[in-house]
């Protein structure tokens, strides 16, 4: 925010040195904030943009926000949603940001496509947003798909797909490296899909390819029975091994996603 601009501009005036570990050394300088390494980079940002979520929430109270980062969003109905779209496109730049032309887009449900013409064609005249028929169609927002169930199925199918790909290679590796292996699996590869679990509404059994490559080829290489599953999806200091069934945890994530919100 511009108040806090010359703060922020002070904390990053100075470039950040690193350096590439060779016998005789190479410094690399870096000017931006994110490259940096800063930890206070995020919350930075997200102070600096707080003023402008605030304003918007209060200026269109009728409209449900959420934003995160520079990514903003809102639910409501599409005359509402115009005038949201025009007062950001212009308070946005006070903020040093920008909305890039086609980088916005409208989900609508089948009735109001007809009767709302006149608004939809506000929006994809003036601000390029994509109009998406929520009935057939949808788009991906931050990780998560939204939009029309098959969509939101296949969107899901594919992540599950190329994710269980990458279990089956770590079951080859873990033969020769089972501690890296696992370590990968249980702080890499589940955790990604984490953000996807709390907020794709799809059937727990899409998840369901995963399972069978941990419980298969990976408890296999591992050397670990099957008929203790069960006690391996339980955390550490349950006295598990925290290789979590995630077409058991996904429904309950969704859930509790819906009901915190």
């Amino acid at each position: 925010a511009p108040a806090a601009a010359p703060v922020i501009i002070n904390y990053y005036c100075s470039s950040s040195r690193s350096v590439i570990p060779r016998s005789e050394g190479q410094w690399i300088d870096s000017w931006q904030g994110s490259t940096q390494g800063c930890g206070l980079g995020a919350d930075f940002f997200m102070a600096a943009v707080a003023p402008l979520i605030q304003e918007a929430r209060l200026l269109f109270p009728e409209l449900i926000h959420v934003w995160y980062m520079d990514d903003p969003s809102a639910t409501g109905t599409v005359s509402q949603l115009v005038a949201f779209v025009a007062w950001l496109s212009v308070r946005s730049r006070d903020y040093g940001l920008s909305i890039k032309p086609g980088s916005l887009a409208i989900l609508v449900k089948p009735p109001f496509l007809t009767t709302n013409q006149k608004d939809l064609r506000v929006l994809q005249g003036n601000y390029g947003v994509e109009l998406i028929d929520a009935s057939s169609s949808g788009r991906v927002y931050l990780g998560t798909p939204c939009g029309a169930p098959a969509f939101c199925q296949d969107f899901v199918l594919a992540r599950v797909a190329a994710t269980a790909a990458k279990i089956l290679r770590l079951s080859e590796m873990a033969h020769a490296i089972p501690h890296a292996a696992y370590a990968l699996l249980t702080h890499g590869l589940l955790g990604s899909l984490t953000y996807l679990t709390r907020t794709a509404e799809v059937q727990p059994t899409s998840f369901r390819a995963l399972e069978d490559a941990i419980c298969g080829p990976f408890l296999e290489a591992l050397q670990l029975p099957k008929q203790l599953r069960d006690l391996f999806a339980l955390r550490l200091c349950h006295g598990g091994l925290g290789l979590a069934d995630i077409t058991v945890n996904a429904r309950v994530a969704y859930e509790t996603s819906v009901t915190v919100c």
